[in-house]
């Protein structure tokens, strides 16, 4: 179909990083003393070929800085409180997620607790842009039936699209689209992947805005608002549909801030 798949290198190479001089095997394969072979010479800067990216818990650790922003400091009971979150992704050479992006899910979550340990779910506002529903966690949204023709599973209908996903939060990907126009993980029935890509490119900032209606019967004290980033390799439907192992699709903490304001 003509789809460009991994396009990594094509990031890379369209971004700043490329133009600084800054290669792929600079922040990819780190140095250490050592011998490259049996018998071979001991160097000082030994350039690993592990190549850590995305499959490292600690590669992938703070890769994004993540920030939470708020006007007030108190709040009270039926009032609406409004937070801005800040996304900026210095320290990738190349979009994030990247590499296999039909599969790779990035996503915030925020969440208010209240003085009792009670946990709010904060949606993300929508930007009105074309596909944002891709792009917003939907528990009632279902995609990949190519996988079922594939495999030749009759009525096949789909499994969740966005996996375990909290509903309302914000999802950084890129979907690949098959020829029906569903939702796909087969990158050689890829017909379209450009219609859709919000992820976050290098040296990029990413801004998303949230609207909190406080509950009137929320305890009164302090709340923590609570911003988390994770990361999957692949949403946590189609790692149980293809029963991968289970590290495979689990979520990975990039980063997490905090904010604490009181209920008055």
């Amino acid at each position: 179909y003509g789809a460009w798949v991994k396009e990594t290198y094509r990031e890379w190479k369209a971004g700043p990083y490329a133009n600084k001089g800054t290669r792929c095997q600079d922040c990819h394969m780190y140095h250490s003393s050592g011998k490259a072979a049996f018998g071979g010479k001991k160097r000082a800067d030994l350039a690993h070929h592990s190549f850590h990216g995305s499959h490292f818990p600690s590669k992938l650790a703070g890769a994004v800085d993540l920030a939470i922003y708020a006007k007030k400091t108190e709040i009270s009971p039926g009032s609406m409180l409004k937070l801005r979150a800040e996304l900026f992704n210095g320290k990738v050479g190349h979009y994030i997620p990247s590499g296999s992006t039909e599969e790779r899910m990035l996503w915030l979550e925020v969440q208010a607790i209240d003085a009792t340990g009670k946990g709010y779910q904060i949606p993300v506002n929508r930007k009105g842009f074309e596909g944002e529903e891709y792009t917003i966690a939907d528990s009632g949204a279902m995609a990949y039936q190519s996988m079922g023709e594939i495999i030749e599973i009759k009525g096949f209908k789909g499994i969740k699209r966005d996996g375990n996903c909290p509903d309302g939060v914000r999802i950084f990907r890129r979907p690949f689209f098959d020829p029906k126009g569903r939702m796909t993980i087969c990158q050689w029935y890829t017909a379209a992947n450009t219609s859709v890509d919000y992820r976050i490119g290098p040296m990029e900032t990413k801004i998303e805005n949230y609207t909190w209606a406080i509950p009137e019967n929320i305890s009164p004290g302090p709340v923590t608002i609570k911003a988390s980033l994770f990361y999957s390799q692949v949403p946590s439907s189609v790692g149980e549909f293809l029963e991968l192992p289970a590290d495979e699709y689990a979520p990975i903490l990039v980063n997490t801030t905090t904010l604490t304001m009181d209920v008055k």
